[in-house]
């Protein structure tokens, strides 16, 4: 049985919660950064304000391959979901990999 301090725990959450931050914003920032590009057809499927909220904090990075499917409605829109969706992968990749290296465990 593994037995954790109540500081190792503590770090443990901390890097949980910097992770799960860098997920959203990462996610919010690809999602917005293409609404600008959009055309107001493509604009009128996309997330409503409410609805991007509750997304990007539930789906984290799928929410941002969802909006490309939903926006473009086509196979191209897909691929760049998926491109898109990897970018936004990369910042935690980045956060979890730096907490391994400098934390203890």
């Amino acid at each position: 049985m593994h037995r954790e301090t109540v500081g190792e725990s503590l770090v443990e959450i901390a890097a949980m919660l910097v992770s799960a931050a860098v997920s959203w914003t990462a996610s919010w920032w690809v999602i917005k950064r293409d609404e600008k590009k959009l055309d107001e057809t493509m604009l009128a499927r996309a997330y409503a304000p409410a609805t991007l909220a509750c997304s990007v904090f539930v789906f984290q990075q799928i929410a941002v391959l969802v909006h490309f499917i939903r926006t473009r409605r086509s196979f191209r829109g897909f691929l760049l979901g998926v491109l898109w969706t990897v970018v936004a992968f990369v910042p935690s990749i980045a956060v979890e990999l730096i907490f391994d290296v400098f934390l203890p465990g």
